[in-house]
């Protein structure tokens, strides 16, 4: 596995570009999830907790985007970026039982798992960025 010490700037077109384009579509996704969860707290906040599912699942597929987004600007190659994403997934998974007293806490670790693990999938596939 190599790390570019530059940002690396995919060229229009290839796999990387796209997957970034995707994620970053992800993030805006979630950002506009969050402002609605949030404009709901000031408006009604019982409802809106009582709905907060999707929140919880934007917060954590935005955390996971952006994570995924910088290993495509520092990852030269897939399966190196498929070796971080998984040890990823195998971390949340191995320590997914350990459960908090927080039920948000114990709600936010799965949301986290399967984020990573849906990340993860993206790139099971893939041959090359380029």
């Amino acid at each position: 596995m190599s790390y570019s010490k530059e940002v690396i700037v995919p060229k229009a077109g290839t796999r990387r570009a796209t997957m970034l384009m995707s994620f970053r579509s992800d993030v805006e996704a979630a950002d506009q999830t969050i402002a609605k969860f949030t404009k709901g707290m000031a408006e009604d906040p019982v409802y809106t907790l009582q709905w907060a599912a999707d929140s919880f699942n934007a917060a954590a597929k935005r955390d996971v985007a952006n994570q995924v987004i910088c290993l495509l600007e520092r990852v030269e190659d897939v399966e190196g970026l498929r070796i971080i994403l998984l040890e990823g997934v195998m971390n949340k998974a191995q320590y997914i039982n350990n459960k908090s007293t927080s039920t948000c806490s114990n709600f936010m670790e799965e949301c986290v798992l399967a984020a990573r693990t849906e990340a993860y999938d993206c790139f099971k596939y893939v041959k090359t960025l380029d």
